[in-house]
């Protein structure tokens, strides 16, 4: 479940850092932009609830192994959406 929030914070929070593009010029939408950034934000928030709240760590309750497939299969999704993006960019340029 780390590793899902790491791909995902690689691929939605620090693209625009190491790349120096904004996510909304490589998805060509704001619509796009607020959809994945919206989905990135839940699932992250999802993995890691007590780290990333803004109001009084609780515990988070526990995980499951089902638990653990959506994760895996959202930061599969949302890293292969960006990706996407970027491969259409490489070819065009």
């Amino acid at each position: 479940m780390v590793r899902s929030r790491r791909a995902i914070e690689a691929a939605v929070t620090k693209f625009e850092a190491k790349s120096g593009q904004k996510l909304r010029d490589l998805l060509q939408s704001d619509s796009r932009t607020d959809f994945v950034n919206g989905l990135a934000a839940k699932t992250k928030e999802f993995l890691s609830p007590a780290a990333h709240s803004t109001t009084e760590p609780e515990l988070p309750e526990p995980k499951d192994r089902e638990d653990a497939r959506l994760a895996i299969m959202m930061a599969y999704a949302i890293v292969a959406y960006v990706a996407t993006f970027m491969s259409r960019r490489a070819q065009t340029e």
